[in-house]
C-alpha cells in the first residue's frame, strides 16, 4: 500500500512538471547535431530603381575629389554638414558630379564603386581614387501578426531568422515574403522547420522586400497557454487523485 502512495505520489511530481514546461517548437528539424552543411554566403545587394546611394571620392590630394563630391555635403537646419544621395531615376541612372549620367541598376554596390573608379582613372583626373558607395534606403517591411513595421537595415545583408527570429511564446512555423526584380513582384513561401529555409533564395533579404509571418493555427496569446496549462494540471490531478483512490480501495481488500 505504501509502495503504491509512493509510486503514485512520483507520478503526480511528474505530470506538475510536464505541465508547467513552456510548450517549445523545433525549428530546423532536419537538421542534425554535428553534420556539416555548406553554406552560401550573402549574395551582394543590387541596384534598383528608386534605391538612393551614398557616394565619396577620395583621394591623397584633397583638392583633386572636391569636384566629385560638390552634391556630397549639404547644410542641415543647425549648420552641420551630411552626406546627400544619388537617386536612381526609371531609366536606372544616376547624375555624378563632373561623370555626368551613370547607369547603375542591376550592378552591385562594388561594381558602382569599381566603375566610377575606372571612369575617374581613364578620364585623367585622379591616378589612385578611392571610392564609397553605400545604399542609404535598405528597408525591409514586415507585416507580423496584424502589425506592419518598416525595418532599416544598417549594413549590406540581413537574413530572415536574423530579422523574424522567434520570440519567447512564439510559434512560426511558415514565412512569405514578396520580392519585386526588374518591374515584377514574386511571393516565396520559406518553411522555417526545413534545413531547405537555408537554400531559399529569399533567406537573404534585399531592399524592399515585404515579410509576411503565416500565423500558425494554434499561435496563441501566452494567457491562453498558460490557461491551457492550468487546465492540463487540473485535469492531472483529478486523474491521478482517482488512481490513488482506486488503489488505496484495491488495497484494503
Amino acid at each position: 500500500m505504501k509502495r503504491t502512495i509512493k509510486w503514485s505520489l512520483i507520478a503526480l511530481v511528474l505530470s506538475v512538471s510536464a505541465c508547467v514546461t513552456p510548450s517549445q517548437i523545433t525549428y530546423i528539424k532536419d537538421m542534425e547535431y554535428g553534420k556539416e552543411y555548406p553554406a552560401k554566403p550573402a549574395p551582394e545587394l543590387r541596384v534598383q530603381q528608386m534605391d538612393r546611394l551614398s557616394i565619396r571620392v577620395y583621394s591623397s590630394d584633397p583638392a583633386l575629389a572636391t569636384p566629385f563630391n560638390v552634391g556630397a555635403l549639404i547644410q542641415d537646419g543647425v549648420g552641420t554638414t551630411s552626406e546627400a544621395s544619388y537617386v536612381v531615376d526609371a531609366e536606372g541612372n544616376i547624375d555624378f558630379p563632373v561623370l555626368g549620367t551613370i547607369h547603375v541598376e542591376g550592378m552591385t554596390l562594388k561594381e558602382v564603386q569599381t566603375n566610377i573608379s575606372n571612369r575617374i582613372i581613364n578620364s585623367g583626373y585622379i591616378r589612385e581614387p578611392v571610392v564609397s558607395v553605400n545604399l542609404q534606403n535598405f528597408t525591409v517591411t514586415v507585416v507580423k501578426y496584424g502589425n506592419t513595421d518598416r525595418v532599416n537595415v544598417s549594413g549590406r545583408s540581413i537574413n530572415l531568422l536574423q530579422l523574424v527570429a522567434p520570440t519567447q511564446g512564439e510559434k512560426i512555423k511558415e514565412v512569405e515574403v514578396i520580392r519585386t526584380e526588374n518591374g515584377v513582384r514574386k511571393a516565396y513561401s520559406v518553411d522555417f522547420q526545413t534545413i531547405e529555409m537555408f537554400d531559399s533564395p529569399v533567406f537573404y533579404l534585399q531592399q524592399n522586400d515585404i515579410v509576411y509571418v503565416k500565423p500558425a493555427r494554434w499561435q496563441r496569446s501566452q494567457t491562453g497557454t498558460a490557461i491551457r496549462q492550468s487546465i492540463t494540471m487540473i485535469m492531472s490531478f483529478i486523474n491521478i487523485g482517482a488512481n490513488i483512490l482506486v488503489w488505496t480501495r484495491m488495497g484494503s481488500k
